[in-house]
């Protein structure tokens, strides 16, 4: 009967965990959309010079 009692603690746990890893994706996704737009900003200043 107690593990029935967890279960839903376990469940919490593992959304928390998930929603944390989409949050971190989404943050890392976005600042490496940033980070190759500038670089191909600078290497088409680099191709112009």
């Amino acid at each position: 009967m107690s593990d029935v009692i967890h279960i839903p603690r376990a469940l919490e746990r593992e959304k928390q965990a998930r929603l944390h890893a989409e949050k971190l994706l989404e943050d890392k996704s976005r600042e490496l959309y940033e980070r190759n737009r500038k670089l191909r900003k600078y290497n088409q200043a680099l191709k112009r010079k």
